[in-house]
């Protein structure tokens, strides 16, 4: 195959994959409804070009050997799930650690409206002021990325930027922010160590364990201070976090984010919080 042709195949397997792993969000908290859209690169991810060549470098896992005459179906399957866990485990457990370390790219973008998006527009409370003259709340833009290492380690960058209103009120002004955040992870405990002849794994990589990690979050408000919400111009939060990963299905977080806030007033707080993930199975 000629060099160029080479080239473009591999870009539009690329640019395939990361439009496999694009994300639209729609959300509604507090009144204000949310639109967005996600766009990622995993170079994690076993569909992706360096996924297919690691899988190509594996080594081919020796054919199961004859049995002895007279062999029953029982002794068979016995026979073939052990030559399975000696031989196949092994090569299929190398490729997803070694696929695991790498890198993830993301970027997003995300628009919000506030609660009332037409009708009149009306002054409730006689002041002069139109309650819901603003419609569209502001955006948000993300870019980021996260290197893991063999599924154990894990750290994460993140940057954003936007604008938005604190209400819809007429005299309210648009407060343009930056901020970023980070966390890092790692894995500090197995809670079965024979995992990786589990069906959770063998389906979905999952491995239970335990994960110890901290996170730190800041936003600096860059324009129209007087105008921030709650009078909020600084936020620098920092939480430790201990995450419990039972099965794929119920796992949960406990952590105890320490909040620092900047402006009218200056605050700290902390607390703990636990996260909960939990799904029912589906009957079969």
């Amino acid at each position: 195959m000629p060099k160029g042709t080479s080239t473009v195949a591999k870009w539009k397997s690329t640019l395939l994959d990361a439009l496999t792993q694009s994300r639209v969000n729609l959300a509604q908290k507090d009144g204000i409804t949310t639109f967005g859209i996600g766009l990622g690169y995993d170079w994690t991810s076993p569909f992706s070009p360096r996924g297919n060549r690691i899988f190509l470098g594996l080594p081919s896992p020796p054919s199961l050997p004859p049995g002895p005459a007279g062999e029953t179906t029982d002794q068979y399957n016995l026979r073939k799930e052990a030559h399975f866990k000696a031989h196949i485990v092994p090569i299929y457990k190398q490729f997803y650690e070694d696929l695991q370390t790498g890198f993830k790219l993301n970027a997003g973008w995300n628009t919000s409206y506030f609660e009332v998006i037409g009708g009149d527009k009306v002054d409730r409370d006689q002041n002069g002021v139109i309650d819901n003259y603003h419609r569209n709340r502001g955006y948000d833009a993300t870019l980021g990325g996260t290197f893991t290492f063999a599924g154990a380690f894990a750290l994460n960058m993140n940057w954003h930027k936007g604008d938005a209103y604190s209400s819809a009120k007429e005299n309210e002004k648009k407060v343009p922010y930056t901020g970023w955040s980070g966390s890092i992870a790692f894995r500090i405990a197995v809670l079965n160590s024979k995992y990786e002849t589990t069906e959770d794994y063998l389906k979905s990589l999952f491995i239970p364990s335990l994960i110890l990690g901290a996170s730190y979050e800041h936003q600096k408000v860059t324009g129209n201070e007087s105008f921030a919400k709650d009078g909020i111009t600084r936020s620098r939060v920092i939480t430790p976090f201990l995450d419990f990963k039972i099965n794929p299905k119920t796992q949960f977080r406990i952590g105890v984010p320490i909040k620092k806030y900047s402006g009218v007033s200056n605050e700290t707080t902390f607390g703990p919080f636990v996260q909960y993930s939990l799904q029912l199975a589906n009957k079969e």
